[in-house]
């Protein structure tokens, strides 16, 4: 089992990139600079994404089965992640979701939210990987822990995604991180 640290309950960190991968993640998503308006899910909107730069301020790019990104971090995913949320919470989500690369520069930030909702609520764990650390700024806050991770360069945060976090505005430098949903069938919804 990969080393790992768990500095408050459900919130795990652990090494996962060497510095080459992600160097190479960041380059070529600089090199394609097809970089978009982040959004966000919400009741508002009906769970349609949308721009709310009040609530989030940042750039992605969307990589799907099959793109070099996706052929870069879902090994890591489907031999590391998945059997370790298998033997820490004894489930299994053979799925993830697509790898977001996110983008912040200085001002950049996204307030608290939850990963899953009514309209996302086939995540059941958040996985973010640090593409990075040559910044200022830009922890992920987890609230009802009162506690910050501190990103380092080839570090992946693992969390049930409907743990209360948001991330701090950069301060100095470009923060880049790789998100993905590890996905399952979503719960009965009582009445």
């Amino acid at each position: 089992m990969t080393d790992y640290a768990q500095p408050r309950p459900g919130i795990f960190t652990l090494p996962l990139l060497d510095e080459a991968t992600c160097d190479s993640i960041i380059d070529l998503c600089n090199q394609r600079n097809a970089w978009t308006q982040a959004g966000v899910v919400g009741q508002a909107n009906h769970g349609k994404d949308h721009v709310a730069t009040e609530v989030r301020s940042a750039t992605l790019r969307a990589y799907g089965q099959g793109t070099d990104v996706w052929n870069m971090l879902h090994p890591k995913i489907n031999t590391i992640v998945r059997p370790f949320v298998r033997q820490q919470w004894h489930r299994d989500f053979a799925v993830h979701s697509e790898f977001q690369v996110v983008r912040y520069h200085p001002g950049d930030f996204y307030k608290a939210h939850r990963d899953s909702g009514p309209y996302n609520a086939d995540r059941y764990f958040s996985v973010v990987f640090y593409l990075n650390d040559d910044f200022e700024g830009g922890g992920t806050y987890f609230p009802d822990a009162d506690y910050t991770v501190v990103p380092e360069k080839g570090m992946a945060l693992l969390f049930p995604s409907d743990y209360l976090h948001h991330a701090t505005r950069v301060l100095e430098g470009t923060k880049y991180i790789a998100v993905t949903w590890m996905l399952g069938k979503p719960p009965i919804q009582w009445i």
